[in-house]
């Protein structure tokens, strides 16, 4: 009975610690802390100097890049009005490379291999991506409510709907701030 209620309140409980909760004798438990995990992402993507940025939307047509046949481009998008004039600015490998607002993108050239990006607002995001040579990557800015500023959230978007996205943005120019 005591054996059975044991079981009841672990599985009652599980779902509130995660996965450090396994059963069996040749199970090997392993805690996760989501915090932690990002504070490492963190680490990888944010650089740690602080730059800010002048944003502004360049009206002047430009055609996108041609695709590197060796290395990937990645575009940072943000395709919404949602947040007006709020600027998100984005390190890659914890260097910061550029910034975006309402309906810009810009985008990074890489090489082959694991990147980590890193988009600030009052929040950091963060997002672990492996990219291959000759391919492109969309990822969107998407911009929430905050307490005091906008909180962001990194996704990374298929190719069907980052083309969709990337063709309601104007590219984005910006100058660090003296």
């Amino acid at each position: 009975m005591l054996d059975r209620m044991f079981i009841f309140i672990v599985l009652l409980f599980a779902p509130l610690v995660g996965p450090a909760i396994s059963f069996g004798q040749d199970t090997q438990t392993v805690a996760v802390n989501p915090q932690e995990t990002h504070k490492q992402l963190e680490a990888l993507a944010c650089d740690p100097a602080t730059v800010n940025y002048k944003v502004r939307t360049v009206k002047d047509f430009v055609p996108l890049p041609s695709q590197p046949v060796d290395k990937a481009i990645v575009f940072i998008l943000r395709p919404t009005h949602y947040g007006g004039s709020i600027q998100t600015k984005v390190a890659v490998d914890a260097h910061w490379v550029g910034a975006n607002e309402m309906k810009n993108y810009f985008y990074v050239v890489l090489p082959p291999g694991s990147h980590y990006f890193c988009s600030q607002s009052e929040n950091r995001s963060v997002l672990a991506l492996n990219v291959e040579a000759g391919k492109a990557y969309y990822v969107q800015q998407h911009i929430l409510p905050g307490m005091l500023k906008a909180q962001n959230e990194l996704e990374l978007l298929d190719e069907k709907h980052g083309k969709e996205s990337l063709a309601k943005c104007k590219p984005s120019g910006w100058e660090v701030k003296k």
